[in-house]
């Protein structure tokens, strides 16, 4: 198992998320003391039916939502919130339509590095573009892509 500094690239210890209940409703429990291990490098799939905590595990992941208890760990730092050293791909694609598929993952490189020139950043966008199949659609909008074409820009994004 391939380490970062003696500890896994992603800890979870005892993390918990409860959502509480509402007048006479009881708590919701979604998870408890549920413990991972993710080293760097490492392809892991959350399978599970509707409703068990996937995406509330990876909001956690990602710093979206806090949880009820245990600690999440990046590289052996607690996840306080989210940060742009994670990138999240959202199963809405949450694309901006008015910007060209360049545009919208240009949008997020600039987010993540702010003191690199136009030029590095395109340069940069169009690599991720390419690495997901996209290097002939940089010109496209939105409302010119299919469901999956839609879904790589957003993993393109996310690659900051």
């Amino acid at each position: 198992m391939e380490r970062v500094s003696g500890r896994a690239f992603v800890e979870v210890r005892g993390l918990g998320r409860i959502h509480p209940g509402r007048g006479r409703d009881a708590d919701t429990v979604v998870f408890e003391g549920l413990d991972l291990s993710i080293p760097a490098g490492q392809f892991v799939c959350v399978v599970g039916h509707s409703g068990c905590g996937k995406t509330t595990l990876l909001r956690a992941l990602a710093g979206l939502d806090a949880p009820s208890a245990g600690e999440v760990l990046i590289e052996g730092e607690p996840v306080s919130g989210p940060g742009l050293d994670r990138g999240v791909v959202f199963q809405g694609n949450a694309l901006l339509p008015w910007l060209t598929v360049l545009e919208n993952v240009a949008f997020a490189v600039r987010s993540r590095w702010p003191k690199w020139s136009r030029d590095r950043v395109l340069g940069h966008s169009r690599e991720h573009l390419a690495r997901v199949g996209l290097g002939d659609a940089e010109r496209r909008r939105p409302a010119e892509l299919s469901g999956g074409m839609k879904q790589r820009v957003g993993i393109a994004r996310s690659m900051r």
